[in-house]
């Protein structure tokens, strides 16, 4: 069974939007402190803004949860990074070959993957106050991932070898 499926309440709907939303923060904040690292200070702005704006949200969700308990989610169920648990060796691979063009890419997926979750969610639960927040979290990660489009954009594009390499014998 698919886990959009078993969103049949608004707390279990909490619940995912926290841990992706925490998710989503916790990765522009390790991508900008790497990124500024690597001098690449434009990116590292961009994933700054979009970390406090994940944060924002998840503020916004937990204060609409209130004092209601939420269950617990597995910390590896929205990740952007591995499916697992977290292998400092693999991670520290990524980081050390991370562009900021990689790394807008890893985060333009993980915000696909979130909106890609709520659409379904808001398509199949029977609950219309689960539906309309499914909803309200697609229009706020459209929000992020058209921000991450943009800053794409006007990142410079790794060179590829099958696609570039004729265009630079060319010149």
């Amino acid at each position: 069974m698919d886990t959009t499926d078993q969103i049949t309440t608004i707390e279990q709907a909490y619940t995912h939007a926290l841990a992706i939303a925490r998710e989503a923060a916790t990765r522009y904040y390790e991508f900008a402190d790497i990124l500024m690292e690597y001098s690449s200070e434009a990116t590292a702005r961009v994933f700054e803004r979009l970390a406090k704006m994940a944060n924002e949200y998840a503020e916004t969700v937990a204060d609409k949860a209130g004092g209601v308990t939420l269950p617990v989610l597995e910390a590896w169920r929205h990740s952007w990074i591995d499916a697992g648990p977290p292998d400092k060796v693999s991670r520290d691979i990524v980081y050390h070959m991370m562009t900021p063009y990689g790394a807008l890419n890893i985060a333009l997926g993980g915000e696909q993957r979130a909106k890609a979750f709520f659409e379904h969610v808001a398509q199949a639960s029977r609950d219309a106050n689960v539906r309309t927040f499914a909803k309200e979290i697609v229009a706020h990660v459209d929000m992020r991932i058209k921000w991450i489009e943009q800053a794409l954009r006007s990142a410079p594009r790794p060179f590829q070898y099958g696609d570039d390499y004729e265009a630079f014998l060319m010149r």
